[in-house]
């Protein structure tokens, strides 16, 4: 009987959830940091980002985060050098080439920008939205071939029927007709 009781205590005592150990110090910064980016509180959450990337020195998560943040609220060469960061923390985190991508597209640096978005594409090439921007910086420094063939990889990856697949597919016939009066 006291085995059965002792068998029934530690089934008991197992399924009891293990209360989760507090977050830590970066963790708290980086949910109030969230917190105060979801109500558009962007320079205010600028300061919570650092202060997680004091605590946290090795957090590409962070400062992409904080990019954001820069970019939100226009200022570009901050929002540069902390995607740039990022990526030397994680070279394999895409969404920071298209941070950069973006970054470089506002101030009309095509090449920088292409070069962003390629390497977005190195990491993921079933990237819809890197092949779509791709598409965009392509046309801008006249490549309309190559950012046809960009806006048809991204209407492929979308599909035909959504949204974001029809835009890119009428991007491609643009580009098609183009090159079309261009003789290409």
């Amino acid at each position: 009987m006291i085995a059965r009781l002792c068998i029934i205590a530690l089934a008991a005592a197992l399924a009891e959830p293990t209360p989760s150990p507090p977050p830590s110090p970066a963790a708290e910064a980086i949910r109030e940091a969230k917190r105060l980016c979801d109500e558009g509180n962007h320079e205010a959450a600028v300061a919570f980002f650092e202060k997680a990337a004091a605590l946290d020195p090795a957090s590409a998560a962070v400062y992409n985060s904080m990019g954001i943040c820069h970019v939100a609220h226009d200022k570009i060469d901050l929002a540069i050098a902390a995607f740039k960061r990022a990526a030397e923390l994680d070279p394999g985190m895409s969404s920071v080439y298209h941070n950069l991508g973006h970054c470089y597209g506002t101030r009309r640096q095509w090449d920088l920008a292409a070069m962003e978005y390629r390497k977005a594409l190195r990491d993921n090439p079933g990237d819809p939205i890197a092949h779509f921007e791709l598409g965009n910086v392509c046309f801008m420094q006249d490549k309309f071939k190559e950012a046809q063939r960009h806006y048809e990889e991204a209407a492929a990856i979308f599909g035909h029927a959504t949204p974001e697949g029809e835009e890119s597919l009428r991007n491609a016939v643009k580009m098609e007709m183009l090159l079309q009066r261009l003789g290409q």
